[in-house]
């Protein structure tokens, strides 16, 4: 049997446990239960947005991500553009994000 969450395996015959690993995030069960990370963004959004509108609370369905505490170092160029894609300064490595929807076109230039 798989146990997701905890990341153990174990037999069914008598329930030893045959091997152990850890996620890196367990957002991960939310986009497997999601159908992938793209459903997850968009359905993630579009509940964030039917919430405020209807004034509830933030939705404590989905699972909020544990990022790294910021070195102090700042954010190399390829972090500033993904940061800003995600609406932040910057990205630090092992820090889930995800990019902002907006509806005017991207700048070609």
């Amino acid at each position: 049997m798989v146990n997701g969450t905890t990341g153990k395996i174990t037999a069914t015959k008598n329930g030893a446990v045959i091997a152990e690993s850890q996620l890196k995030t367990l957002v991960i069960m939310d986009e497997v239960r999601a159908g992938g990370r793209i459903p997850l963004i968009i359905g993630r959004g579009l509940t964030t947005k039917a919430r405020e509108f209807l004034g509830l609370p933030q939705s404590t369905l989905f699972r909020l991500p544990q990022n790294p505490a910021d070195d102090g170092k700042g954010y190399s160029l390829a972090q500033k553009m993904v940061g800003k894609a995600c609406g932040v300064t910057g990205i630090l490595p092992g820090t889930y994000c995800e990019p902002k929807m907006s509806k005017r076109p991207a700048n070609p230039g």
